[in-house]
């Protein structure tokens, strides 16, 4: 069997970083063989291997044993994670970096892409390519976010080890006061509406408008993707969670309503669209009654320009405050911005920080709250109560997204926990133990069945947050 491995790297010191070369080396694109290749390699080092057997053309699972001593398993579809090594944990995520580490992972890198220099192919994919755009990327060109496909730069970043993950966090939270902790791998699923994916690598909840600032430029400065949480409605969080920064509007401080003498609404991006629609009730204000059932907040509102029931959330907005990719905060009213269906252009980066609202009329307390009932009742009658992420696709223009999915037989198709709603076709709900990655599924399977069917190619509506439909569609 022809070697896919460095001879240099036969001689590396026993705690150098073997968990990163396997792991990288992976990535770069070894099948099957190329896996065994460097199995075989690691037993001349004295490690023993174990388990690489049958169904390596879909999967592979090794066990490294040293002295006796179990010193990690792995297990990995092609394309994905192996992670094994000598201070290797378990499988999954939260793996331990190999203790003494006595040679860089960009030598590693280096070794691979001398490996291959002169060679057509290593396992599955081009090692040589991808290994020379993934250093390149690991060195600090954060802007080549294809480097490496349906990863990305910012997953390069990851490679580096946890310790480089803390070393950011410490960079983040050196810039914030107090009262705004930046956390490490906290876990995103129970703070969505459907319940589903992995954590965070870095999060926090500015407490202060300056906070936010600040953590938003320091990210720049680090090459870290921000990603914005609200109320967590209309996305799905993939199982391996997100490779970056989520800012959360958790804090009070996001959560303002304020009516002025001149009539207008100042409400907070943190706000809930439930909340704006009770407390615009109390105050007897009219035009807000469409917002009630939405489960959501008004920064993800503003975002995707929410709407039911005939209403849109742009009908009622006068202007937004918001904070650019550079950190600046900035007013734009709503005649400069350019809004459509499920979207508005100017919050593709930027952070909506809230917005000022106008109330199409007054009336009695009792008239609107009649109203908002009415609504109520319409959506508890056409909408599942299972936790659901809302409306999955866009509805394709003159047509219905869920009347299409319904008429291919699909309601009540399933992936593991992740349901085709049985009441409205274009709600995918977690019957209780669903993941990601059987939601990413179950979209897949609508879509293509839909388009097989119907000719009409549907478009997600809800975000696949931390990385893009394109690539996993």
């Amino acid at each position: 069997m022809a070697s896919c491995l460095p001879s240099a790297m036969r001689t590396l010191p026993p705690r150098s970083l073997w968990g990163r070369a396997i792991r990288l080396i992976y990535f770069a694109g070894f099948d099957g063989v190329g896996v065994v290749s460097l199995a075989i390699h690691l037993v001349e080092l004295g490690f023993v291997v174990r388990g690489a057997g049958a169904g390596l053309a879909e999967s592979v699972r090794v066990r490294l044993v040293r002295g006796g001593v179990v010193l990690g398993d792995a297990e990995a579809k092609l394309g994905e994670v192996i992670y094994v090594g000598e201070g290797g944990g378990g499988a999954g995520s939260g793996w331990g970096a190999p203790a003494e580490a006595t040679v860089s992972p960009v030598a590693l890198l280096e070794e691979v892409i001398r490996c291959q220099q002169g060679a057509e192919r290593c396992g599955a994919g081009g090692a040589a390519v991808l290994a020379g755009e993934w250093l390149a990327a690991w060195q600090g060109e954060e802007k080549r976010t294809e480097a490496l496909g349906w990863r990305g730069a910012s997953h390069c970043a990851e490679l580096v080890g946890a310790a480089n993950w803390d070393e950011r966090r410490e960079r983040l939270q050196s810039v914030v006061t107090g009262g705004t902790l930046v956390k490490r791998e906290e876990a995103l699923a129970s703070k969505t509406t459907m319940r589903v994916g992995g954590a965070a690598r870095l999060y926090a909840e500015p407490a202060t408008e300056a906070d936010l600032q600040n953590l938003r430029r320091e990210a720049g400065a680090l090459g870290l993707e921000v990603w914005v949480l609200g109320r967590g409605s209309n996305l799905i969080v993939p199982d391996e969670g997100v490779e970056g920064l989520v800012l959360s509007l958790a804090h009070e401080v996001w959560s303002a309503f304020a009516v002025s003498s001149g009539g207008q609404i100042w409400v907070g991006a943190g706000l809930r669209l439930k909340n704006l629609c009770g407390l615009a009730t109390k105050a007897g204000l009219v035009g807000f009654e469409f917002l009630e059932g939405i489960p959501g907040s008004v920064g993800g509102a503003l975002r995707m320009n929410a709407g039911a029931m005939g209403g849109w959330m742009f009908d009622v907005v006068t202007s937004v405050k918001m904070l650019s990719r550079e950190g600046e905060i900035q007013v734009m009213a709503r005649g400069a911005m350019q809004v459509d269906y499920r979207h508005c252009r100017e919050l593709e980066g930027a952070i909506a920080l809230g917005a000022w609202l106008r109330a199409s009329s007054q009336a009695e307390v009792a008239a609107i709250s009649r109203q908002i009932d009415v609504y109520r009742k319409k959506r508890h009658e056409a909408q599942p109560r299972e936790p659901s992420a809302g409306c999955i696709f866009k509805n394709p223009a003159g047509d219905s997204a869920g009347r299409l999915i319904d008429e291919c037989g699909l309601k009540g198709e399933r992936v593991g926990d992740a349901e085709v709603s049985k009441v409205h076709a274009n709600f995918l709900v977690n019957q209780g133990r669903a993941s990601g990655a059987d939601m990413i599924a179950l979209v897949r399977r609508v879509r293509a069945r839909v388009r097989q069917l119907k000719g009409v190619v549907l478009e997600p509506e809800v975000l696949l947050y931390g990385k893009r439909w394109e690539d996993v569609l």
